[in-house]
C-alpha cells in the first residue's frame, strides 16, 4: 500500500504550536502555583500604621484630605482566614460636618460610607415632613446612612439613581407622646411610615415609648409595605397610655 505524502513544513508548524501551548500552560500553572504559595503582602501591621495607610488611600479614592477623629484597636485574627480590620471615623479636612465610617483590612481593601455626604441634605429633607410638627410625635431625629462600601460614588451619579443603587437611606428615630390606646399609636406610626414611603428615599425608622423600642419599620424598593394593622400589631396586650392610666384595648 503506498504510503501517504506528509508535508514537512505543515509538521514543523504542527510541532511548533503544540510547543507554544505546553509552555503557555506551563506558565500559566507556575504562575498560579506562585499566587498560591506566596500570601499577599499585608498594608500594615499595628493600629498606628494603618492609620496613615487608610488616610492616604480615602486620599486617592477621593481627592481630598482626611482627618481622623477617632478609631478602634485593629481586630484579632480569630481564626485562619479571618482578616485583621482596623476600623476608624473620620472627617473631611476642608468640611468637618461631612464624616465617614471607614473599615480598612490588612490586605489594603478599603470600605467606608462617605458617599453618604453626597446629596446628604436633599435626602434629609425628604424624611423630615413625615415626622416634624406630626401629632403624636413628641421627637423625631433623621439622619442619612448606608453602609460601608468600595464603590466610589461622586456628583457625575444623578440623584435617583444614586437613591436607587447606593444603598443610601434615611435612618429615622421617633420618640412617640403618650395616646389613649393602642389603635392611636398605630395611627400616629402609620402616618409617619406612610409619609415616608412617599418620599421616594429607602427608610429604616424606629418608634420609642419610654425609653423603650415599641416599633419598627424598614423599607426600600422591593419590600412590602407595612399596614396600619401590621403596626397595630407591635402592641399586644394592653395600651402604654400615661403612668397609672387604667388599660384599654384598640
Amino acid at each position: 500500500m503506498k504510503e501517504p505524502n506528509v508535508d514537512p513544513g505543515m509538521m514543523r508548524r504542527i510541532f511548533l504550536t503544540a510547543g507554544a501551548i505546553v509552555l503557555a500552560l506551563a506558565l500559566t500553572m507556575a504562575t498560579a502555583g506562585c499566587s498560591l504559595l506566596v500570601p499577599p503582602r499585608r498594608a500594615f501591621e499595628t493600629r498606628e500604621e494603618a492609620r496613615p495607610v487608610m488616610l492616604s488611600m480615602l486620599q486617592t479614592k477621593y481627592g481630598i484630605e482626611f482627618t481622623l477623629v477617632d478609631d478602634n484597636p485593629l481586630t484579632e485574627r480569630t481564626k485562619p482566614g479571618i482578616l485583621a480590620w482596623y476600623a476608624a471615623h473620620v472627617t473631611a479636612a476642608d468640611d468637618p460636618a461631612k464624616t465617614a465610617n471607614v473599615n480598612l483590612s490588612e490586605y489594603g481593601t478599603l470600605r467606608d460610607d462617605f458617599a453618604r455626604n453626597l446629596y446628604r441634605h436633599e435626602i434629609e429633607e425628604r424624611g423630615w415632613p413625615a415626622c416634624r410638627d406630626v401629632p403624636g410625635v413628641a421627637e423625631c431625629q433623621v439622619h442619612v446612612a448606608m453602609s460601608v462600601t468600595t464603590v466610589t460614588w461622586d456628583a457625575t451619579t444623578p440623584f435617583d439613581e444614586f437613591v436607587a443603587k447606593s444603598g443610601v437611606h434615611n435612618d429615622v428615630r421617633v420618640t412617640l407622646s403618650h395616646q389613649e390606646s393602642d389603635a392611636a399609636y398605630a395611627d400616629r406610626i402609620y402616618a409617619v411610615v406612610s409619609a415616608l414611603y412617599d418620599s421616594g428615599v429607602p427608610f429604616t425608622s424606629e418608634f420609642t415609648l419610654d425609653g423603650i423600642v415599641r416599633s419598627t419599620t424598614n423599607y426600600s424598593p422591593g419590600y412590602n409595605k407595612r399596614t396600619r394593622d401590621q403596626i397595630l400589631k407591635d402592641f399586644p396586650g394592653p395600651n402604654f397610655g400615661p403612668p397609672g392610666s387604667l388599660p384599654t384595648f384598640p
